[in-house]
């Protein structure tokens, strides 16, 4: 959690927000999942529908407690209300906002970001497209990371203690959610001509979409390494040189 991930710009820009916020909700998330304690699944909505109204694009972080409450089936459902209700509360008037300055769709209650008719079409006959930019942006991230932490963060799936256990999934599935907004986003652009990749490489890469993933990464590195600097597994490494081999078509921008 450097100083550059927080204030990497010189410009006021949503990030600066963003990026904290969405370390307050994560951090509310584990306490939830790890403790059960009520309090913290009513600030983690609270959080969420902040970091909702900093960047349109929190709302692919709705499903993530969600998924982890579902996922422990000992937890009550009534967790579910405790983080949903005041995330609603929130971001309701947002959507009403939206609504009246773009009409009754998804994409006027997303703020003109989300259409159907675009991620129908990214998930079917633009799905390689989708796929290709979806092993960039992980290869993206790979490296941002250093490459060693990526490495370890894999290799945390060696560690069985059952509070690793939550945030291994909890961050595991952050990060998918955040590749998979990023790859949705850069699938539907325009096609990139005069380059060998111009039938999957379409629309171009954005790494704001998925920078607030980074720290997560760097800090799962950093406790299973901590936890076990044994020899890593052979094929986290063949399974991170792929991913880094398709990367190498960032090259083609500038």
């Amino acid at each position: 959690l450097t100083g550059s991930i927080f204030t990497f710009s010189n410009y006021i820009m949503s990030e600066n927000l963003f990026i904290p916020l969405v370390a307050f909700f994560v951090y509310t998330c584990y306490k939830a999942l790890t403790t059960g304690e009520r309090k913290y699944f009513i600030f983690s909505g609270i959080l969420l529908g902040l970091v909702v109204w900093t960047r349109i694009i929190g709302l692919s972080l709705v499903p993530l407690l969600g998924l982890c409450i579902f996922k422990e089936k000992k937890m009550a459902f009534r967790r579910l209300l405790d983080h949903y209700i005041p995330l609603f509360l929130l971001i309701f008037p947002l959507f009403v906002l939206n609504l009246l300055q773009r009409g009754a769709s998804l994409e006027g209650v997303s703020g003109g970001y989300v259409t159907l008719s675009s991620l129908g079409h990214t998930l079917t006959s633009n799905i390689l497209v989708f796929l290709n930019w979806f092993l960039i942006y992980a290869a993206f991230l790979i490296l941002a990371s250093g490459i060693f932490f990526a490495l370890y963060a894999l290799h945390l799936r060696s560690v069985f203690e059952e509070k690793l256990r939550h945030l291994r999934f909890f961050i595991g599935t952050l990060i998918f959610l955040a590749l998979f907004t990023a790859a949705s986003a850069s699938s539907a652009g325009y096609v990139l001509l005069d380059t060998p990749f111009k039938y999957i490489l379409q629309g171009g890469p954005n790494g704001r979409y998925v920078a607030y993933a980074l720290p997560y990464i760097i800090l799962l590195g950093w406790i299973s390494y901590q936890k076990n600097k044994n020899a890593l597994d052979k094929k986290i490494i063949v399974a991170v040189s792929f991913i880094l081999a398709f990367g190498a078509q960032l090259s083609v921008y500038p």
